[in-house]
């Protein structure tokens, strides 16, 4: 249930299953979802709730849970991108999978990531968002971000098959 101003969905938009029980509500501005869009299963467990900015970008607190209820993502965002914490859970055994901060949307600080078959841990810059610094867990290789691990032939042997790296985490695609 919803409405429309000139073909765009407007005003509050809800979807019902069924059974009768409310699955989704939305508040919609010129075709743009603002403020608060939620979602819940048929038990009425939230499964996601996502806030909006006036342009229809996420803004503000993002929250994904499993079909159990269980938390599956926690971050926030500014105006369209990841700013601050974010943290997810796997739905089959509660660990935590991925985590770190971001600022303007890049990674900043400690970074955890569990979710592929490779363990990927390390920090990232506080001055130069999105780029790796310091020591880093890459599966079993450890990798020394630094000048001079960048001109070593025994890093570029060991990586190389991954295609050379600035630093940034575009430079790992292992997923």
């Amino acid at each position: 249930e919803g409405s429309y101003v000139l073909g765009n969905e407007d005003g509050i938009h809800k979807v019902w299953n069924e059974q009768g029980v409310l699955i989704e509500s939305s508040q919609w501005s010129n075709g743009k979802r603002v403020q608060k869009t939620q979602k819940w299963n048929s038990e009425k467990q939230l499964l996601s709730s996502y806030e909006y900015n006036s342009s229809g970008k996420k803004h503000g607190d993002t929250v994904e849970n499993c079909d159990d209820g269980s938390p599956r993502l926690q971050t926030q965002y500014s105006n369209g991108e990841r700013e601050g914490s974010y943290r997810r859970w796997s739905c089959e055994d509660g660990e935590i999978e991925k985590e770190g901060t971001y600022r303007g949307g890049l990674n900043v600080g400690p970074y955890l990531d569990r979710t592929s078959s490779t363990v990927r841990r390390g920090s990232y810059s506080e001055t130069e968002p999105g780029r790796r610094i310091g020591r880093w867990q890459i599966g079993d290789h450890k990798i020394d971000y630094n000048v001079e691990s960048f001109q070593s032939n025994e890093y570029l042997k060991v990586f190389s098959k991954f295609g050379g790296f600035t630093g940034r985490d575009e430079d790992f695609n292992l997923h």
